[in-house]
């Protein structure tokens, strides 16, 4: 009894000597820069002037490796915002703001990986524009817990779609699958039925549909919608699916004996009425896609909801079009049939190239089982998506384009488009996705991505410091200095392919960085959404029911009497790997190819 008294009081001592509080005052910092210095007014401690101005010290933390909450008290000289960089240990910890002229609090909670528990401290004022000072009175670590080391990441040696196994990566850099799930309900909440004005982007409407707004252009486009049905699908949200689903068949999707019959106008007003013609392809694709996940857990309703027929019909009219259109006036395939690319938009001149973030070989695979039509083309198209992304890639930084030629060269003339903007931030979760769930032969993702990620880690000085819009050759450029969620969550997703400790720190960030609100949450919010599916294992392959049921069974690369893929069509050479097969007699198996 004695010895186990003396365990708990250790346990209730050490939690105690953990859970610490430790307060730097800002005028025990040394000022440096143009003008910082000491202040008394309106608290004691620093005033920064001009960019550049700093203070620097040190700071002795419980221990080297914790999950900590960061405040720093300080104020404006005015009632408009002033800012201030906190770096510890050389590394950013964030940008910290403050309105007005009262003393308050701007906090972040972030986990911090320290060399030694006594290290550097440094304030810099990165952000002055001449409308304000920015005034510190101190600076408070609070201990949260301290965390495990964490060895690199182990990446799997098959994908999910043979194994079924989706990684975790919230749980794998130590966080709680409990945390992980209650996050992924309250994007649900929030982001489909919070406050009409700041959180939600699902509008019901009627009885049986809905839209998803594009807030700050206050109209509904097929990226969003189809992004939506992703998500309802991934989530097993059916009511919510059909809703959105119901809107775009009724409002977006061009009907028979139309030039553009099947597709979607990418852009419409709220009332249902056209503001976008032409289609927008990477909206074509995700409903696609989502239509076969929906046939596939829930099974195929009447009408509309013959979700098989409905994306069945879309790829159909995706290679429908006259080979021979004009260059200026007609719609074409969804798919160059010469480059075997998808096209930025399949009218007239917009035809001609591509946007390297609407490259989705894995979806083109899954449609190349599944679809009842144009399989063995969905598989070249595959093949040559993911032969493309070195093409895409800029040789030092990994940066892709917005838009890009058929050859992979930079795309010119249509304004910035030629630089790693915001269409291009989705690139690295296209190929990661596709690394996580098949691990195709020969194409260099973990390079790739790890290219990329390198460059955004370093450009600024760590992991949360790279801004969101570059030069393919990494200068900064549209004055774009945000760091936005969208961007921070595809990255995130990018880890997958990634086996360094660096990965740790785009989850950790993805983690810290909260639900967006207000104006910009469309985007934003839903590549959060979808990338935080991603990232936590639960955005997954939902196969046909006759596919999940079956047993595995090993067969040598020469079979070839009475097999069939499950289209109908003789296999004559089974690829290496997982293939689906229907024998004569119609007995469906798994068949793996050694």
């Amino acid at each position: 009894m004695k010895k186990l008294l003396t365990l708990i009081c250790w346990l209730i001592a050490s939690q105690q000597m953990i859970a610490q509080t430790v307060t730097v005052e800002a005028e025990s910092l040394t000022p440096a820069g143009k003008y910082a210095g000491k202040i008394t007014q309106p608290f004691g401690g620093i005033g920064f002037y001009t960019n550049n101005d700093n203070a620097t010290g040190t700071v002795t933390l419980p221990v080297q490796q914790g999950l900590y909450e960061v405040t720093v008290r300080g104020a404006s000289n005015n009632s408009s915002t002033a800012k201030i960089e906190l770096y510890v240990d050389s590394q950013t910890i964030g940008t910290f703001s403050f309105t007005g002229t009262q003393a308050q609090d701007s906090k972040v909670k972030l986990k911090l990986y320290l060399s030694a528990t006594t290290v550097s401290l440094k304030l810099n004022l990165e952000t002055d524009n001449g409308s304000n000072d920015t005034y510190v009175d101190k600076i408070v670590f609070d201990l949260i817990s301290e965390i495990v080391p964490r060895n690199d990441p182990v990446i799997p040696a098959k994908g999910a779609y043979e194994t079924g196994e989706y990684r975790n990566l919230f749980v794998e850099a130590g966080y709680t699958e409990t945390d992980v799930n209650s996050r992924i309900e309250q994007m649900w909440q929030q982001m489909f039925y919070g406050d009409d004005d700041t959180e939600r982007v699902y509008y019901p409407v009627g009885t049986d549909m809905a839209y998803i707004l594009d807030v700050n252009n206050n109209d509904v486009r097929s990226e969003g919608m189809s992004y939506g049905m992703m998500i309802c699908v991934q989530l097993d949200k059916q009511e919510e699916f059909d809703r959105i689903w119901k809107w775009a068949k009724t409002y977006m999707q061009n009907g028979d004996g139309t030039e553009k019959q099947g597709y979607f106008n990418w852009q419409c007003n709220t009332d249902g009425s056209t503001k976008g013609q032409t289609p927008a392809s990477d909206g074509e694709e995700y409903f696609i896609m989502a239509l076969m996940f929906a046939s596939n857990r829930w099974g195929d309703g009447e009408g509309i909801f013959n979700y098989s027929k409905e994306a069945n019909y879309i790829i159909d009219n995706c290679f429908n079009k006259p080979m021979s259109f004009s260059p200026h006036s007609s719609y074409t395939n969804l798919f160059d049939p010469i480059e075997k690319q998808v096209v930025f938009v399949p009218y007239a001149s917009a035809a001609k190239f591509t946007d390297p973030s609407y490259h989705l070989p894995a979806f083109y695979q899954l449609w190349a089982e599944w679809a009842d039509n144009h399989n063995d083309e969905l598989r070249t198209i595959a093949a040559k998506s993911r032969e493309m992304w070195s093409k895409f890639a800029h040789p030092t930084t990994g940066l892709m384009p917005d838009y890009a030629n058929f050859d992979g060269s930079v795309h010119q003339g249509d304004g910035d488009h030629a630089k790693f903007l915001y269409d291009a931030w989705r690139c690295i979760m296209n190929m990661a996705v596709d690394f996580s769930w098949f691990r195709p032969e020969g194409v260099e993702y973990e390079a790739m991505c790890s290219k990329i990620l390198g460059f955004l880690y370093n450009v600024r000085g760590g992991v949360k410091k790279y801004y969101s819009c570059y030069t393919l050759e990494g200068n900064e450029t549209n004055g774009n200095t945000d760091h936005s969620p969208g961007l921070v969550a595809c990255n995130a997703t990018g880890t997958l392919a990634c086996s360094t400790s660096m990965t740790w720190d785009f989850v950790d960030d993805f983690y810290e960085t909260s639900i967006p609100t207000g104006r910009y949450r469309y985007y934003d919010g839903l590549l959060y959404f979808m990338n935080w599916l991603h990232a936590s294992g639960n955005f997954r392959i939902y196969k046909p029911q006759d596919e999940a049921s079956v047993n595995v069974i090993e067969m040598p690369q020469s079979t070839r009497k009475t097999i069939y893929n499950l289209h109908g069509r003789q296999i004559n050479k089974m690829e290496k790997g997982l293939n689906i097969v229907r024998y004569a007699n119609g007995e469906v198996r798994k068949v793996l190819v050694k």
